[in-house]
């Protein structure tokens, strides 16, 4: 039923966009639709945060925690995972301090 509606709510939106000439650059609904989930990305002060950690550790940990990710950039970490790479990197200065 839900994805009628959103098929419905689709067609009525781009009927409308025809008739008044006016054109959307991207569509996240589709995106939604086909099933694909659209992620929120962490905040600019969250990036810091993490970059601050990473700074702390040898840069193998930055690869591991882009890889685990599967991203490219801290920038592009989805939000849900933001907490757990926090407490991880912090974990790991943490082993790194006591080792020294």
């Amino acid at each position: 039923m839900q994805e009628i509606g959103g098929q419905i709510t689709y067609l009525k939106r781009y009927s409308l966009s025809s008739i008044c000439s006016l054109f959307a650059d991207s569509d996240n609904d589709a995106k939604e639709v086909e099933g694909q989930k659209i992620l929120e990305t962490i905040s600019k002060d969250e990036v810091e945060l993490i970059m601050e950690l990473l700074t702390q550790l040898p840069q193998i940990e930055t690869e591991r925690l882009l890889k685990w990710c599967q991203i490219s950039k801290v920038s592009n970490m989805p939000k849900e995972k933001f907490n757990s790479s926090k407490r991880a990197l912090e974990s790991k200065i943490a082993k790194e301090a006591n080792n020294d």
